[in-house]
């Protein structure tokens, strides 16, 4: 793989692996707001229907049903006292006290609980309590499921974890084709770079190749040096001798391979 492709895979790798973290936190994000939003709607709408169903219990105390219809998600009892329940939704009609904690003024926000009943298949409920006014102790609870909360976050969670790979993979794509697009000059660049150094490779080869033969030449068989071998000021005597010239009569004379140094001393000097 070439220099560029390198930085080029490199480069979209941890471009996607940042755009996959900023998805994730977003998509937890999403998920999160879309829960709180429907969590603080089922808060307000609990709130309202208690306040609503004390003051109707406050002008008629003597009624016989629930002052609220409550949708199939709610449920509702009007407690005196003692703890009896005085009137309750139809669908917890006959059962007993299901909430016991101390309620709110109608003049004040009510608090709010959030309750898991066992005699409601062990859903949980958002409840809020209400002190009816001008009563003697009657008290309105009122709770709304959470189960439609629940259900619509991982609705969208479920639908999330799969778009997002989907989307993920695309923007991968995309940031391999710019990346690509962008680096081509650079890839020109290395590609020429990575030519010019295979170039100095093969020379610097073929250098050690061609003075590896006059370097063994001159060295000889086993490494030893051989005379007069890649030394041209290294010659015999017997040569420099034979051509060794000396002046004679003023005339340079060059002496023959068959004279020697003895000869050259009596040799006359002088005019001819």
């Amino acid at each position: 793989m070439s220099s560029g492709w390198r930085v080029r895979l490199r480069l979209v790798a941890v471009s996607t692996a940042a755009m996959a973290a900023v998805l994730a936190l977003g998509a937890v994000f999403v998920v999160w707001r879309v829960q709180h939003g429907l969590s603080t709607a089922i808060d307000d709408s609990v709130r309202q229907q208690a306040l609503s169903a004390a003051a109707a219990v406050a002008a008629d105390p003597g009624a016989s049903t629930f002052p609220v219809s409550t949708t199939s998600s709610g449920i509702g009892q009007v407690v005196d006292r003692a703890g009896e329940v005085v009137m309750a939704s139809e669908q917890i009609e006959g059962e007993p006290r299901l909430y016991d904690f101390a309620p709110s003024g109608a003049s004040v926000e009510p608090p709010l609980r959030t309750v898991r009943l066992s005699q409601v298949d062990g859903a949980e409920f958002r409840v809020a309590g209400v002190a009816v006014p001008g009563s003697s102790g009657l008290t309105v609870y009122l709770g709304l499921r959470t189960t439609e909360v629940d259900r619509s976050a991982r609705a969208l969670a479920t639908s999330l974890s799969v778009m997002l790979p989907v989307v993920l993979a695309l923007l991968a794509l995309l940031a391999w084709w710019y990346v690509g697009r962008a680096l081509r000059p650079v890839d020109a660049l290395l590609g020429r770079l990575d030519r010019s150094l295979e170039r100095q490779r093969q020379f610097v080869a073929d250098a050690a190749h061609e003075l590896r033969s006059p370097v063994t030449a001159i060295r000889g068989p086993g490494g030893v040096p051989t005379p007069g071998v890649g030394r041209p000021d290294v010659r015999a005597p017997a040569a420099r001798g034979s051509r060794a010239a000396v002046h004679v009569g003023g005339r340079p004379a060059r002496l023959g391979p068959a004279r020697c140094a003895a000869d050259v001393a009596t040799a006359p000097v002088g005019p001819r």
